[in-house]
């Protein structure tokens, strides 16, 4: 991502996904107003949309925002201690801890 705020600096948005699934209002009102886009209450309500939907993610988009997944990995944090190490300075050069 480095390489891309590089190019385009703020013409980038970066979205917190643990935001975005505690607070979808603000965090989905914040989007909207910069792309320029009006408020519409179908967007807390993606569920409902009856759309044709063509990813993989089909089942995925037809539930309500989910909340649980962003600790699941907890579960599996022994198993991953050796890739955040590896990770972990990269991260930590690049700002995202």
């Amino acid at each position: 991502m480095q390489h891309w705020y590089e190019l385009y600096g703020e013409a980038i948005t970066t979205v917190d996904y643990e935001k975005l699934t505690e607070n979808p209002s603000e965090e989905i009102a914040t989007l909207l107003d910069i792309v320029g886009l009006d408020w519409q209450d179908a967007c807390l309500k993606i569920e409902e949309n009856k759309r044709s939907v063509k990813t993989l993610s089909n089942t995925q988009i037809r539930q309500k925002i989910y909340t649980k997944s962003s600790e699941e990995w907890q579960h599996y944090e022994e198993e991953l201690a050796p890739l955040k190490e590896m990770l972990m300075p990269i991260l930590e050069r690049d700002g995202w801890v």
